[in-house]
């Protein structure tokens, strides 16, 4: 590969962080594996659980807000009595702060 390959590959990549398009280097590079990455499904300072379904939902969010999220839903279950966070108590959530 030459020079105009080199340089076609960083602009493609240059050109995609500008953008925000961080997914479609994905689809170039292939990817990365998440079968094997074990997500802590207990958040240790409330002592609550996040199902699957609620930990799926809680990762569509954004990543620059998903940790006051994640907060917020876990005050809301804890002064309701929930043990359990899944997408109903998130979406419940949601509802409550009017969201």
């Amino acid at each position: 590969m030459g020079y105009e390959g080199t340089n076609q590959i960083t602009d493609l990549i240059y050109n995609s962080f500008t953008l925000g398009m961080e997914d479609h280097l994905l689809e170039i590079f292939g990817g990365h594996d998440t079968k094997e990455v074990i997500t802590k499904g207990i958040s240790a300072e409330s002592g609550l659980n996040w199902t699957k379904d609620g930990q799926a939902e809680l990762n569509k969010i954004p990543g620059f807000v998903r940790g006051k999220v994640k907060r917020n839903t876990e005050k809301f279950a804890r002064e309701r009595g929930f043990k359990d966070i899944s997408a109903e108590v998130l979406y419940a959530a949601k509802e409550s702060v009017g969201a």
